[in-house]
């Protein structure tokens, strides 16, 4: 069995309040090219900037991880461009929110989730579609697991007079 592994605190730990869930307006919505079109920005002073393109389908599950504070996960950023789904976060305070995220009632979507935020998602429609702001290629090694989670949350406890 692999030993969980207790992640390093560094910084304010953010809550599920920090969280930022937020429809993008339309680049002009006075012409219909406008109107269909969106611009989301890089944080400044972004270096080595890249997009992941994902799909996921129907009753299928992502996430169900947290990150510490790196470079490109500091807040982790996703654009939901297509789809329905069920996206909860969890705090290390205990906090918790889940929301239904549907493309077809909000437009596109831009999700922000800051360090030691536990989430994940389920896909709700036939399949979604988002890109998500990169750092670097996918590394599974800087994502925490769920329980590597609640060892830091026990951890914390503990600290607590």
């Amino acid at each position: 069995m692999n030993e969980l592994r207790l992640a390093n605190i560094e910084g304010k730990i953010s809550t599920v309040q920090d969280v930022l869930i937020r429809s993008l307006s339309p680049d002009n919505p006075s012409t219909l090219k406008g109107k269909n079109t969106w611009n989301w920005v890089f944080p400044e002073k972004t270096e080595n900037a890249r997009v992941m393109i994902a799909c996921r389908h129907k009753d299928t599950t992502a996430g169900n991880h947290f990150h510490t504070r790196i470079l490109g996960k500091d807040p982790e950023r996703f654009l939901f461009i297509d789809g329905k789904m069920n996206f909860w976060f969890k705090d290390l305070f205990g906090g918790y929110i889940e929301k239904v995220i549907d493309t077809t009632e909000l437009g596109v979507v831009d999700i922000q989730i800051p360090s030691y935020i536990l989430h994940g998602l389920t896909v709700l429609s036939d399949k979604i579609w988002f890109i998500e702001q990169q750092a670097e290629a996918f590394n599974p090694s800087i994502n925490y697991s769920v329980a590597e989670f609640e060892k830091l949350a026990r951890s914390l406890k503990k600290d607590i007079p």
